[in-house]
């Protein structure tokens, strides 16, 4: 299946896509955060679900219906799997999911996402937002203290780990209308129905 299918499939529902990271308390513990950004003219309008706040089965399910096309960063091995498991029935059956952590990997690049942001040149403001692996130190200290401060630089990093997924998108997909890689050569389809069992 040539690449430039995933090109033509991202341009045909870009403006019903929806980008998704989630953040956990942890290795193999709870979600704390679920953000989500649909693209388009206008204000950033990013929207956050947190732990014991607003983050239900109920408000995922709403937040994800509508949308034709999701975005993420290796959300087919990690974030959607564990939405599955933790909120059953909230991802539509059988909707595309474009994998950028997929796409870098056929395109011969093997790196986290605040790397590719730099490599395209996309900058984060603030300088918290910039660190690895702080968003469950965050949400510790802001379970621990109730320091709402914490949860603060924890939604600021989760936005831009959410936002920044679109213009890496647009950046990414004209190289697969180009490129003569099959998607055999890397590990599993970037683009793929996510399997609702």
């Amino acid at each position: 299946m040539p690449l430039s299918k995933w090109y033509t499939l991202y341009h045909r529902h870009k403006d019903h896509a929806l980008c998704i990271d989630i953040e956990t308390a942890g290795y193999n513990k709870p979600i704390t955060v679920v953000g989500t950004y649909h693209p388009k003219e206008g204000p950033i309008q990013y929207v956050p679900y947190i732990k014991n706040k607003n983050l239900t089965s109920q408000s995922l399910y709403k937040a994800f219906s509508g949308y034709s096309l999701f975005i993420t960063f290796n959300g087919l091995s990690f974030d959607l799997p564990r939405l599955q498991a933790e909120y059953p029935g909230v991802i539509p059956r059988g909707i595309p999911v474009l994998d950028l952590y997929r796409i870098i990997r056929i395109l011969g690049i093997n790196t986290n996402l605040q790397v590719l942001e730099n490599t395209l040149g996309i900058e984060r403001p603030d300088v918290h937002t910039q660190r690895r692996r702080i968003a469950a130190k965050l949400w510790h200290r802001y379970e621990t203290f109730i320091d709402q401060s914490s949860l603060q630089k924890l939604l600021d990093y989760n936005e831009q780990d959410t936002v920044n997924l679109f213009p890496i998108a647009n950046t990414l997909l004209p190289i697969l209308n180009t490129t003569h890689i099959k998607p055999t050569d890397a590990s599993g389809s970037v683009a793929e129905p996510f399997k609702v069992s």
